[in-house]
Parts: structure tokens; C-alpha cells; sequence
């Protein structure tokens, strides 16, 4: 069987055009003598190959496995309102099939909708724009989609409104189970119509991204960018990069968000989401996870960069119906992130030096067993910026317990590290650099259990205080190692606390683990010339002195240690 070469012939300027109905293959007679013209009647039954050869195939095969837009009328000039055109090629599509749209700026005036698991695809964000007049487009997949995956990539989703509607809208109902993703965005941009003219923009997404039951799904080089302002102050809406619910396992992989309101909202029963190598730039949160439903656990963020006006990372706590009862998120991981506190201004500038807001917090969270390390945390701010005064702080624990805390460098933040209100934390390995003595304070940079092991003030430069607690039960530490070489401080100090409800007492016990010798003496040993030392200060027991021990120190004055008629 003969096959026509169409791809050589357009490339020789050749028209291809349809005047007769014939089956291919076509006669010798159909190329008209100098003309420049091929005759095909039946055009989909004309095999052809491409120029470096290959298996011919019919050319209606070729042009179904794209669904085109343009074959459906849209024009691409940027004028025209090719809405229509898309939806009507959306709906030809089957279920799986991809519609291309090729290099262009495509108009849409109103919504469009589909119910069909369908792949969208461009010829990339910079040369493919669909610019959305009212609200952008839906996939909304409302029944079992049997396994199929939406792709949509190489796409730029452009606004033409101020702050009002949602970009992309992804709905899945997948059924419970192992699945593949619902969705994968690939190479995809968000924002105002305007930005691309280098002017400041006044057209953004209200939502870029909105992902409700959507399992599994994977969202790889995305950019969101909302409306250019003088400052990051005033968010006339509240806009928000990338909304998530009721989603499980849904990964971010490079997606950076820049100038909206919050970078991710995460609510509903969403669980397992991973963040990896991405930014949140000029936002007021960076993350934040709101209204969750039970189980919502297991969170990733790894190599994150946060720019943020009020917290970098924001995960609430929630009630699960049950009285007053309060569950938080557990079994999160926070690793090799960069925090740093953003400047603002006007009425938002809420803080001592008017440039920042107070009570800045890079991660708060309310969270159990969960994980916190490797992360810097920076507020570069200048002037009078006083974070000890505006309450500012590192990382903040507000519910939950059983954390680990480690190797966090605090810089100009506040207090580095603060469990106050959660329990029995694990906190070590904590840099935390100041311009006020209030902010090197051990009183506030340890508010739980753990070291701190290097400060630095104005006055005293850096210095060792590691205090580090070997136990601790719920009412607070047992028994605490303080290894300090700064100024003022003691030098390998071994402290025990009393954590009953009678405070006056902390008893020392000598007995064996097992207590198969539990009449053992203790003994005050001392190693070569050292002295076994006592303090100046005279017991507060009211309990009844019967007698003393008489016991020199290094100087050679006499000291008296206290013997009671009853010990508890």
C-alpha cells in the first residue's frame, strides 16, 4: 500500500487540501502538475509515517491521540473567548485522553466544569496561557475513577479578576485503599494576567490550587504568585497558594509560593503530606494546618525555605467531639528548613520597632511524638527591633508531648525553644544567638526538659550553658546536670528537684536496682586533694535538729550538716 508523506510535503510548502471523496492510496494523477497540491478525499484512511520513517499508521489514529483545541475552534490570540471551544474538546476526550493546547494565550470567559478523569497538557508555562476572566476550571471526578490518573502539565492558569475565584479545582472520591494519584501537576504557573507586562499587578487567584479528596496526588515545579504590593502588608483577601482537604499523601515537590496571604491551608481528615524543596515567600503563614478531623497525623516538611510575617509553619490542635477533649496531629517531622521573620508595615507592624509584628513564631505547633531538627530560624531585622519585647519565639509547643527537639539555630528570634505548655519534651543541641541578655536567659530559652548548649549576648559574647535534664517526670525535671563555663554560673552542678506536693524535701536513696540490698550507705567521695563541700545556708526543715555534723571546707572553716529527727 502506497503511504503519503504529509509531514515532507508541508515542509516543502505543499498545502494538503480536500476537494474529491476517494480511498487512499491516491492515484498518480491526484498531485496536479505544478500546483503544489495533493488531492485527498478519505484523509483519516491516508497512512503516513513521520520523516525518519517508521511504521505507517492512519493518519486519523495519529490526530486521536491528542484531543486538540484548536480542532474544536479555539484561536489562541488572546482576544477571542475560547471557552466554548475548550469545553467542547474536554467533553469529545475519554476518560484518560489528554487535550492539548498548543503555544498560545487562550481567553476563557466563564467556568468550565468536567466530571471525567482528563489530562490537560501544554507546550510549558511560558508559551501556553489560559486566561481566566471568571472562575478558572474543575475536574470533579464524583465517582470511583478506577485507577485513573488526571496529568496536567506545561500550563500557565492566568487571573483576570482581583482576589475572587479558584484557579484549579481537583475533586476525587476515589474508594479507601491503595490507589495511584488522583492527580499530578507538573510544570504549572498561577497569577495575575498583568504580572508578565513588569508592571505592579493588581489581578490574583483568590485559591491557585484546590485539592479535595484528592489521594496520592503529586504537584512537581509550581509556581504561585499573588498580587504584587508596595510591602507584604494589607492582604485586602485571603489568598491562599494551595488548599488542601480531606486528602491523604499528597506530595509538593518544588512548589514555591510567593505574595499571598497563607502558602497552605491544610483541613479535613488529610494525612501523610510531604513538603520537599520548596519556598513560601511573603505570606503571613507559611503552612497552616486548620480544622483537622481525626486522624490527621504524619506530616513531612524537609528543605523548606519560610519567608513569613507571622508563623512559618502553624499546625492547630482540634476537638474530636468528645466534651472539652483537644487532639493534636502526631508523628510529624520538620528537618533542614530555614525560618525567617518578615518585615511588614502599617497597621500590621504591630511590633516595638514598628517594622515587624509581635508574638512572631517560626514553627508553632500542637503536635505529639513528633520530630523537629536541623532548622535555622533568622530575624535579620534592624533598628530598634527588640524580638525579647515583642514576645517573639523559635519554635513554640503549645499541646502535645514526647517531642524531640535538636539541633536548632535560633538567630535574633526570641526564645530559641519553647515547651512550656506541652510535656515531657526532649530538647538538645541549641545555638541561640541575641543582641539582649533577656533572650540568652536559660529561664527563657529552656521552657522543658533538654540543653542549651551555645548563647550569645551583647555583653558576655558566647558562652557554655548547657543544662542538661537526665530525668524528668510530668511535674517537671528530677534531676538536672548544669555544665556552664560563663560567667556567674556553676561549673558541673548536679541538681535535684522535689516534685511532690511537700517541696521541702528531696530525697537521695541508696539501694541496688533491684533492691535485693536496699541498706546501702552513700558516700561523698572525693578525688585527691578535692574537699566534699557544703553550702552557707542553714536548713529550713521544721523539723527538729537533734544534732550536727561538723565537716571543714576548702578554706578550713568549720561547716555543720544538719541531722533531723525525721527524713523523708
Amino acid at each position: 500500500m502506497a503511504t503519503h508523506h504529509i509531514d515532507k510535503l508541508l515542509s516543502e510548502g505543499s498545502p494538503i487540501i480536500v476537494r474529491d471523496t476517494f480511498r487512499a492510496p491516491a492515484p498518480a494523477s491526484a498531485r496536479a502538475a505544478g500546483a503544489g497540491t495533493v488531492e485527498l478525499g478519505d484523509i483519516g484512511n491516508a497512512y503516513v509515517t513521520t520523516t525518519e520513517g517508521g511504521a505507517p499508521r492512519p493518519l486519523v489514529e495519529r490526530f486521536h491521540e491528542y484531543i486538540n483545541v484548536k480542532d474544536y475552534g479555539a484561536l489562541a490570540d488572546g482576544v477571542t473567548d475560547d471557552g466554548p471551544a475548550i469545553a467542547a474538546a474536554i467533553e469529545v476526550a475519554g476518560i484518560g485522553q489528554t487535550v492539548y493546547f498548543p503555544s498560545g494565550v487562550y481567553q476563557i470567559g466563564s467556568a468550565i466544569v468536567t466530571e471525567k478523569v482528563v489530562s490537560l497538557k501544554g507546550d510549558g508555562a511560558r508559551s501556553t496561557e489560559l486566561v481566566f476572566l471568571q472562575e478558572g476550571l474543575t475536574i470533579r471526578a464524583t465517582t470511583d475513577t478506577g485507577g485513573d490518573t488526571a496529568v496536567i502539565s506545561d500550563l500557565a492558569f492566568l487571573a483576570k479578576s482581583m482576589g475572587t475565584y479558584t484557579g484549579l479545582t481537583l475533586e476525587s472520591h476515589d474508594k479507601p485503599g491503595p490507589k495511584p494519584p488522583a492527580f499530578i501537576l507538573r510544570n504549572l504557573k498561577f497569577h495575575g494576567f498583568d504580572t508578565r507586562f513588569g508592571v505592579q499587578n493588581k489581578y490574583e487567584w483568590k485559591r491557585s490550587v484546590c485539592l479535595d479528596n484528592a489521594d496520592k496526588s503529586v504537584l512537581h515545579s509550581i509556581f504561585i504568585y499573588g498580587k504584587e504590593r508596595s510591602s507584604v502588608d494589607n492582604y485586602d483577601t485571603n489568598t491562599i497558594g494551595v488548599e488542601v482537604n480531606n486528602s491523604t499523601g499528597v506530595v509538593f515537590d518544588k512548589v514555591d509560593v510567593y505574595r499571598v496571604k497563607t502558602g497552605f491551608l491544610v483541613s479535613g481528615q488529610s494525612e501523610g503530606h510531604s513538603w520537599v524543596n520548596g519556598v513560601v515567600v511573603a505570606a503571613n503563614v507559611g503552612v497552616h494546618f486548620h480544622e483537622l478531623v481525626t486522624p490527621s497525623n504524619n506530616f513531612s516538611i524537609r528543605g523548606v525555605h519560610y519567608s513569613c510575617e507571622k508563623y512559618g509553619i502553624w499546625m492547630e490542635s482540634w476537638s474530636g467531639g468528645y466534651g472539652d477533649r483537644s487532639f493534636v496531629s502526631k508523628f510529624n517531622n520538620i528537618s533542614s528548613c530555614f525560618f525567617l521573620q518578615r518585615k511588614c508595615e502599617g497597621s500590621r507592624a504591630d511590633s516595638t520597632s514598628g517594622i515587624a509584628m509581635r508574638e512572631y513564631c517560626a514553627i508553632r505547633m500542637s503536635t505529639s511524638y513528633s520530630t523537629i531538627s536541623d532548622v535555622a530560624i533568622l530575624s535579620n531585622l534592624s533598628g530598634d527591633f527588640r524580638p525579647d519585647l515583642d514576645h517573639n519565639r523559635g519554635i513554640y509547643l503549645d499541646e502535645g508531648k514526647y517531642n524531640i527537639i535538636s539541633s536548632v539555630l535560633c538567630v535574633q528570634s526570641g526564645l530559641a525553644v519553647d515547651t512550656l505548655s506541652s510535656k515531657n519534651n526532649v530538647v538538645t543541641n541549641v545555638v541561640s544567638e541575641g543582641e539582649y541578655e533577656s533572650i540568652a536567659s536559660g529561664g527563657g530559652l529552656l521552657k522543658g526538659p533538654g540543653d542549651i548548649s551555645m548563647v550569645r549576648s551583647k555583653e558576655k559574647g558566647w558562652e557554655l550553658t548547657s543544662r542538661n535534664v537526665l530525668f524528668s517526670v510530668e511535674a517537671g525535671p528530677v534531676l538536672k546536670l548544669i555544665n556552664g563555663a560563663g560567667k556567674g554560673q556553676a561549673v558541673n552542678q548536679l541538681e535535684a528537684f522535689s516534685t511532690g506536693a511537700d517541696k521541702r524535701w528531696v530525697g537521695i536513696r541508696a539501694s541496688s536496682v533491684d533492691d535485693a540490698y536496699p541498706d546501702q550507705d552513700i558516700a561523698l567521695l572525693s578525688s585527691g586533694a578535692g574537699h566534699v563541700r557544703f553550702g552557707r545556708f542553714s536548713p529550713t526543715s521544721s523539723a527538729a535538729v537533734t544534732g550536727f555534723i561538723e565537716i571543714k571546707d576548702m578554706s578550713g572553716r568549720v561547716r555543720k550538716l544538719a541531722v533531723v529527727e525525721d527524713v523523708h
